[in-house]
């Protein structure tokens, strides 16, 4: 593979740290969330986030390889990984959005973890 697109230790350091900034700046320390660099099977895609929301389990992921850009600056990098933490923070009120039989009261219930979440990071920044 040719170094266009390619994702390099320093990118990962960088996507890593933004993760970690971002999911304690939202709370969500509650889940146990792992951190990888490897080839996605979409190199369409810089980054993604996978998750299990019964056992809050994710993994968010920085893409070895990416097709769409010869290379990446520090805050495409750093976008790329809020990016992936805003869609475990959203994913609870999407998986919700998604069932057949959501109750008025779950969805309520959803929004309002999200609102907390956000104002507790824009009110009581940890």
């Amino acid at each position: 593979m040719s170094d266009i697109g390619v994702t390099t230790k320093k990118h990962f350091d960088v996507f890593k740290k933004e993760v970690l900034k971002w999911v304690k700046a939202y709370s969500l320390l509650d889940w146990n969330i792992t951190i990888e660099h490897i080839e996605l099977a979409d190199n369409g895609n810089s980054a993604e986030c996978a998750y299990n929301i019964i056992g809050k389990s994710a993994t968010i992921r920085l893409n070895k390889y990416f097709t769409d850009t010869e290379h990446f600056t520090t805050q495409e990098i750093k976008e790329a990984a809020a990016h992936e933490v805003f869609e475990l923070l959203l994913c609870h009120f999407g998986h919700l959005a998604e069932c057949r039989y959501t109750t008025d009261k779950e969805i309520e219930i959803a929004r309002h973890g999200i609102i907390a979440r956000l104002i507790n990071y824009h009110f009581h920044k940890p």
